[in-house]
This record gives structure tokens, C-alpha cells and sequence, in this order.
């Protein structure tokens, strides 16, 4: 059991304010889903035991989510040259929300990570689809 609730009924988004394609998919959810939980990282600072359940959560490799563009070529070559630990990465996340390529959301309990708004809306969309479908 982690530290994150998980509601099938509310929609938790993890983004940072200080990117646009985040704010758009933050603007998109508001006005899809009511029951959603915002958690802007760019004024939260979460803990590394909250960033290790949503990396773990998501299934995919920490490179695969850091978006290395937002640091300077020499502290890439060195992250490039470096073996870093979970916990190495952890750090640097906690410190850095900011290089967390796309938003993280949990849907129906299930960790999702979206790097692009469009993914995120495309997602939300067929989901609902599907839904109002089974009920029919």
C-alpha cells in the first residue's frame, strides 16, 4: 500500500505550473472532470517517497520522464557519464519537479504518464467513450 490516495472516481494530476503543455492539460482536466486533484509540483515541494511511487507507479525508465533538455550540456555529459541510483534520481526530482518531461496522472487507480496534453485528452476521451459505452 503507498502513501498516494487512489480514488477510482477522482482524477490525481501531478504537473508544473511553469510549462505550458502542463497548464493545458491541468485547463483540460478541470473543465472534463470534476472530481480532479491538481498538484502543482512547481509549488509543492513532494517528498522523495511521493516521487518514488509515481515513478514506480508509471512503469517506465526514469530517463524515459526526465526531460534532460532543461539542464546545461555539461551537467547532461556528467548525468550522461554517471550511474545514478533511484535514490540519485529521486533527489535530483525532488529538487528539480521541473524536469519531469509531461504530467503524471492516476485514472481509475492507475498511474499514467503523458507527454503531451494531446496524450493525456486522447486518453480521457476514449476512456469516457468506453464507459458511457458499458453502460449502455
Amino acid at each position: 500500500m503507498g502513501i498516494i490516495a487512489k480514488d477510482d472516481n477522482q482524477v490525481n494530476l501531478y504537473y508544473n505550473s511553469n510549462s505550458i503543455n502542463d497548464k493545458e492539460a491541468n485547463s483540460y482536466l478541470k473543465a472534463f472532470d470534476e472530481d480532479l486533484l491538481a498538484i502543482d509540483t512547481a509549488n509543492e515541494m513532494l517528498p522523495e517517497s511521493h516521487w518514488a511511487e509515481l515513478i514506480e507507479g508509471v512503469d517506465k525508465p526514469i530517463k524515459e520522464i526526465v526531460d534532460l533538455d532543461m539542464l546545461e550540456s555539461d551537467q547532461v555529459e556528467q548525468i550522461n557519464a554517471s550511474d545514478f541510483s533511484i535514490e540519485d534520481w529521486l533527489t535530483i526530482i525532488k529538487n528539480k519537479p521541473e524536469l519531469i518531461q509531461g504530467v503524471i496522472a492516476i485514472i481509475n487507480g492507475k498511474f499514467k504518464h503523458f507527454n503531451s496534453p494531446k496524450s493525456l485528452i486522447s486518453f480521457v476521451a476514449d476512456n469516457s467513450s468506453s464507459n458511457n459505452d458499458s453502460r449502455t
